[in-house]
This record gives structure tokens, C-alpha cells and sequence, in this order.
């Protein structure tokens, strides 16, 4: 079964520059804090020389599990996606897998983003408490856009 979660902004800035904020690691480290049970991001672990299809990493979270993510499209400035798997800690036993899209659209001196994640689940049993879980994530996407536009907007002054 799948459950999902989406966060949009308008973030100041062109779309070259909101797509570099977004597939800049040290900037998502910063940015992404978490939200109530979904953990923050602590680290990212390239195992591999530069962001490319195919990349694979590993997302540290800030409560000491993590997860295997591999980029599947990366189109600059407008899109990339990527694959989640191999989830530790207690996400485990609740999510076999995930996939995330981000897309941009420019609008004059503003981008548009789009982030939308779909989680397969591992069972029926598991689904409602993933579902639960989904507006959490779904605020810690939204907060996570906030502090990235945030420095892009304290980065133009």
C-alpha cells in the first residue's frame, strides 16, 4: 500500500539558483530539522564523486538511523527524483521504500517547487500508523522549503 506527502513554495530567486539550494547537501543538512517523529537529516554520506543518476548515498538522520537514497532523474534546474530503501531504525518495519520528486518552475524572479514523496509500505498492517505519520512529514517537507528559501531570500540582500 502507498501513502504520500507534498510540500509547494514560491521561493525568491531563479530556478538555477532554487535547484542548486535544493541538491546542495550542506544546504539540506541545514535545512531539513524534522518534525515531531520524523527525524532531522544530521549527514549525507556521497557514495559516489558528484550528483548523477545513479547516485547513491546515505541520509544520516539526527536520530541515529538512516536510509540508502539513488538518484533516478535529474533534469537541471526543473527536476530530480530520487529512490529511497535499506530504512533503519523503526521505519524499517513500517516502510519497504519511497520516491521523491522535486520539480521547478521559474516565474519571473520567483521558482515554484513541487516536493512530493510516495512510501510504500510494508504491509497493511502498517499503513495506518504510516499514514499518521504523513502530516508530519508533510511539515517537516514544508519547513524544510522554508529554511531553504529562507537562505536564498538572506543570500540576494
Amino acid at each position: 500500500m502507498h501513502t504520500t506527502a507534498t510540500a509547494s513554495l514560491r521561493m525568491p530567486g531563479s530556478i538555477e539558483a532554487v535547484f542548486a539550494a535544493a541538491t546542495t547537501d550542506a544546504r539540506m543538512v541545514a535545512a531539513f530539522d524534522g518534525v515531531g517523529p520524523i527525524p532531522g537529516i544530521d549527514r549525507i554520506e556521497n557514495l559516489g564523486p558528484e550528483l548523477a543518476v545513479g547516485l547513491e548515498r546515505i541520509i544520516h538522520s539526527s536520530d541515529g538511523t538512516g536510509v540508502r537514497e539513488r538518484v533516478e532523474v535529474l533534469e537541471p534546474p526543473h527536476r530530480q527524483a530520487y529512490t529511497l530503501s535499506d530504512f533503519k531504525g523503526p521505519f524499517r518495519f513500517l516502510v519497504r521504500g519511497a520516491r521523491a520528486e522535486w520539480t521547478f518552475t521559474a516565474d519571473g524572479d520567483h521558482t515554484d517547487v513541487h516536493w512530493h514523496y510516495t512510501f510504500e509500505t510494508t504491509s497493511f498492517l502498517a499503513w495506518p500508523i504510516v499514514r499518521v505519520l504523513m502530516p508530519f512529514f508533510a511539515r517537516a517537507q514544508a519547513k524544510c522549503l522554508a529554511a531553504l528559501a529562507e537562505g536564498l531570500s538572506g543570500a540576494a540582500e
